[in-house]
């Protein structure tokens, strides 16, 4: 009986001229025996299914019917599990893989900031010591400029890898005036980039924020204002606060952004349709830091986008 392919059906054994001499069924003295094969979605046969008995049963098809159907469900319950198996194997596998990657980029994050400090530092002496030669002085500043971009980047690379790995961001909290530290970072947005107007309208909003990420929100939102906005049109600046909240907003003009792109904006590493080869020096890396920020702050941040208002990024920030 082992092996046996085909459904078969015995109801008295030793009164079947087929199988009354049968050596198997007389040693263990089966008169009922019944036996339809387990086969997986595919076709292929791994096993069968059957049941037996000492004494005569009328068996009919009825019976057959119920054991292919739990044969089906048998097949159909290994095939699930030995593919949750497999899912959970990948899975494994994908961990351990990302895992390596974030380690990866922390190392390559941190290893990078000494070599990009010496650049930054030399090109100060240098930009000191040719202070009286104009070509110099603007090598000089083209190279810091680069190197305050690419030293961004890499705190960028560095925060997605600690919130990647299920780390909150640190916050180093301290009595600040918000509207003093818009001021000198639009001033200095406004010196790098001459040919655009940048304007801000601010009240003083005092509170216990973290300086640094602050600072990270609105160079992230006034870097993408700049980089997609319509160049002849201002980039608006707003910050103004509410008994509980401070809200900072940065708008710009230009084509605005898709209702699927805006599903994905704060992803990290994403880009949507609005990128070019022009407007893509960044990792892609900035909306995703901004709102991991906004909620270490226990904030969030919002987009609006239309032809007719341009694209508002607004930053709010529980006091």
């Amino acid at each position: 009986m082992r092996g046996a392919v085909a459904p078969l059906l015995i109801s008295n054994a030793s009164r079947d001229e087929r199988f009354c001499e049968h050596p198997g069924l007389k040693l263990y003295g089966i008169e009922s025996y019944i036996a339809v094969p387990l086969k997986r979605l595919d076709g292929k046969q791994f096993g069968t299914l059957c049941a037996l008995d000492p004494l005569p049963t009328a068996l009919s098809e009825k019976d057959f019917d119920i054991f292919h159907l739990l044969a089906k469900l048998i097949a159909f319950e290994l095939e699930a599990e030995e593919r949750a198996a497999e899912r959970e194997r990948e899975l494994s596998d994908s961990n351990r893989k990302n895992q390596m990657l974030l380690r990866f980029m922390s190392i390559l994050g941190h290893d990078l900031r000494n070599p990009l400090n010496t650049i930054s530092g030399a090109a100060n002496v240098q930009k000191f010591l040719n202070r009286n030669n104009e070509k110099a002085v603007e090598m000089s500043d083209k190279i810091l400029r680069s190197s305050r971009r690419m030293q961004q980047m890499i705190t960028d690379l560095l925060d997605s890898t600690q919130s990647e790995r299920g780390e909150d961001l640190q916050l180093r909290r301290k009595s600040l005036n918000l509207c003093e530290i818009c001021e000198e970072l639009i001033e200095e947005f406004r010196l790098a980039n001459p040919q655009r107007k940048i304007e801000l309208a601010a009240a003083n909003c005092c509170g216990e924020f973290d300086e640094t990420r602050f600072g990270q929100v609105l160079s992230n939102l006034l870097s993408n204002a700049l980089r997609y906005g319509t160049p002849a049109a201002p980039v608006k600046v707003s910050l103004k606060e509410t008994v509980a909240e401070v809200i900072l907003s940065v708008n710009n003009q230009g084509k605005p952004i898709s209702a699927a792109d805006r599903e994905n904006l704060f992803k990290s590493f994403w880009r949507g349709a609005n990128a070019s080869q022009e407007n893509t020096e960044g990792l892609g890396l900035g909306l995703h830091i901004v709102e991991q920020i906004m909620r270490a702050h226990g904030g969030k941040i919002k987009v609006a986008s239309d032809w007719e208002n341009g694209t508002t990024f607004t930053a709010i920030f529980r006091k």
